[in-house]
Formats: C-alpha cells, structure tokens, sequence
C-alpha cells in the first residue's frame, strides 16, 4: 500500500498517461487524496482506482504532475541518479568532439524539469519545477562524481519559474563558481561562453549540426546577412567562406559577445551591429539592399499555444522581408526554436511570404535538433527546433 498522496484522474485521461506521456494537468485530475505540497511525489491512478504510476505535482500548476515511473506505488530510491547517469552516458562520445553539449534534456531524457548544459569544464543546471528543486543539490553533486567537472552553476533564472510558485534564482550549486567567459570551441570554431550572465546557460548548442551545414551550402564569397545573431554562432561559421557578413541583434550585450567571439578567432570580414531587426530590415528594403545567404533565427516568442498564430504571421514578416532583400539564387535559412509554431505555421509563413513577393523557394532540406536534444514520439513537446533550408529559384 502506498504512503503517497494518491491522484484520480477523469475518465479517459489516463491513456496518454500509459503511453509514457509525462503531463498530466489539472483540468485532468479528478481528485486529490489528500492535495500534495508543490513537488510532493504521489501516486496516480485512473478513474476506477487502477494503478498508473507516480510522478511529482504542483497542485498550483495547470501543469499539475510530472510523471517519472510507471506500474509503480512508490519511485524508486535511486531514480534521479540512475535517470542522470543513463542521459550522460548517452552523451559520452559526443563530448568527445564538442567544448559544448546538453547533458539531460528534461522530459526526453525522462527528468521532467531538469535542463543540465555542459560547457567546458562546468555544468550549468534549470531547475523549472519545485519537483527538480528538491533534488538539484544532490544531482549538482552526483553530476561532480559522473564527470570531470570544475563546478555546477545553476541557472534557474527564467520567468516560467513563478506559475510554479519559485523565485528566479542564480548561483554556486557544487564544486567552484565559473570566473567569467569560459573559451570552448565547436568544430574549430572558438566561442566565449557566459554561464553566469549569458541568455539562458550561456551558449545555444542546439545549432551545432546546423552551422556545419550552412558551411556545406554557403557559396564562397558570398555576403551574408546573420538576423538575430546572438553571440555571432552563424555568422562566425559563415565567414570561413563568406565575402563578408554583418550579424544584427537588439542586445547590445550579445553583439559585444559576438565581436569579442570574431576577435578570439581573428576573423576580420565580419560585423556586428545592435538593432532592432523588423525596423532594419524596413530600411533594407528601402536602400535595395542585396544579401546572397540570409540567417533568421530569431528567440521563441509564443510561449504559449494561443500565440503561436502571432508567431507564424512574425515569420512572414521576417522571411517576407529577407525575400525582398535577397540575390537571385539566395540561400535562406529559417530558424524557429518554439515549440508551440508548428513545422506546418512555418512552412505557411514562408510559402505566403514568397506569394506576397512572387519569388520561388526550393526546399534543400528540414532540420531538427541534434542528438543531445532528444525527441520522444509520445512527447510531442519534446520535438522543439526545426530549420528550414531554402534556395530562391527566382
């Protein structure tokens, strides 16, 4: 018999449940037995009492329970540490070939709430639930013991945290703090990595596969326009082969990173410039400018499922105005990193942009995230990035 509060479901509600869908949100729940404290473990059943499993819950969220195991009364005691280990081991030859990778990707890697990035010789941990609260101290420690880690720096800085009832926080989980900029590199690429002040971890590796294959398509010489730029990683790549490439972002903070990125690696046939990309892109259009490979990438703005449409028709005006600015025979890049815009929004967005301005767009190919950012067929969530490779026919 279990000790834990116990969860009931409404009729019907558990068979994403036993598929391994880990979400389970309140308009689901049927009852608590008694309610649980934000991130207590409890046991979940269906409608007539069957056993389903346990998870973690947040009573306050409308993301209600995470579930972690299924067929289950009580988690087993060495669960975190065991699902931890499994996410790095998986990742073990990739480290050997990149100074950046993610280490456990929450749900994917079945650690609901838990985003771990290596960078360098350091670790930088999201705790996004009060469930992975509890737990990331001793996870920061075990993760000292599967590797060769200097520290682990948390980053559990983002706004999501407050639905859950959690203050922003940043800090020293284990091990010692980063000093500064940490130097990686990246297929021969260098990069500055700011862990305790950059976006999010500090550096955005779920671009790597797709860098490498701007190279493959870039045409020597060509003048690339890098939109969004952040800390310079497409336009960095781009000027091994470009004539020559101005990388646009609104931070001044990430162009300063950018810049300082260009001069570890002493490229000199790139710029950097802090804009605000929608006006710029206005004035472009304007002047008549001509850009032979253009990169948009721009940061998710629909957090939400209500917002996706407001992002589709961003994307339009985004790929709208690149088109307008393109040479006959551009390369085009399109970037979406939100989950909530669907592969479908976008390729809409493009297709009526290229309408609007009677251009044609060829597909070369359709990306996803790389391996350390997995996937999982009954997660929809889980499948986020999507990169769309275009070639301008006419």
């Amino acid at each position: 018999m279990s000790t834990l509060p116990r969860v009931v479901l409404h009729k019907g509600k558990e068979k994403k449940a036993r598929n391994a869908y880990p979400f389970i949100f309140r308009d689901e729940i049927g009852g608590w037995e008694p309610r649980p404290m934000p991130g207590d473990w409890v046991e979940v059943s269906d409608y007539e009492g069957n056993l389903i499993g346990v998870g973690y819950a947040n009573p306050k969220c409308s993301l209600a329970v995470r579930l972690m195991e299924l067929g289950v009364r009580e988690p087993s005691p060495d669960l975190w540490f065991r699902r931890l280990e499994q996410a790095v081991s998986r990742r073990m030859n990739l480290m050997k070939t990149t100074g950046a990778c993610r280490l456990v990707h929450a749900e994917a890697d079945f650690l609901p709430g838990l985003i771990v990035d290596r960078i360098g010789d350091y670790a930088v941990l999201q705790s996004r639930t009060a469930g992975t609260d509890r737990v990331k101290t001793e996870i920061a420690r075990h993760l000292m013991t599967l590797l060769p880690l200097k520290g682990v720096y948390e980053r559990s800085d983002m706004p999501s945290r407050e639905e859950e009832g959690l203050k922003p926080v940043k800090g020293l989980l284990a091990g010692t703090e980063p000093e500064g900029k940490i130097e990686i590199s990246e297929n021969g690429v260098r990069f500055w990595a700011d862990p305790v002040s950059g976006h999010k971890t500090g550096y955005y590796a779920d671009q790597r596969e797709n860098r490498q294959k701007l190279v493959s398509l870039l045409p020597a010489g060509a003048r690339v326009l890098d939109l969004f730029c952040y800390n310079g990683g497409f336009s960095l790549f781009a000027s091994e082969k470009a004539g020559s490439v101005l990388g646009l972002d609104l931070d001044p903070a990430a162009i300063k990173l950018a810049e300082e990125n260009a001069v570890l690696n002493g490229f000199t046939n790139l710029r950097f410039e802090a804009a605000d990309v929608f006006a710029w892109l206005e004035e472009a259009v304007k002047k008549q400018e001509k850009w032979d490979v253009i990169i948009i990438d721009p940061p998710a703005m629909a957090k939400k499922k209500e917002k996706a449409d407001n992002e589709k028709w961003m994307f339009w005006r985004l790929i709208k105005g690149a088109l307008e600015i393109a040479s006959p025979g551009a390369l085009l890049v399109v970037s979406s990193c939100a989950y909530h815009l669907s592969q479908q929004q976008l390729f809409e967005a493009a297709r009526f942009a290229a309408g609007d301005v009677l251009k044609t767009l060829r597909i070369l190919d359709v990306t996803f995230q790389p391996e350390d950012h997995p996937w999982v067929l009954q997660i929809p969530e889980s499948l986020y990035l999507k990169t769309f490779f275009f070639r301008l026919e006419s």
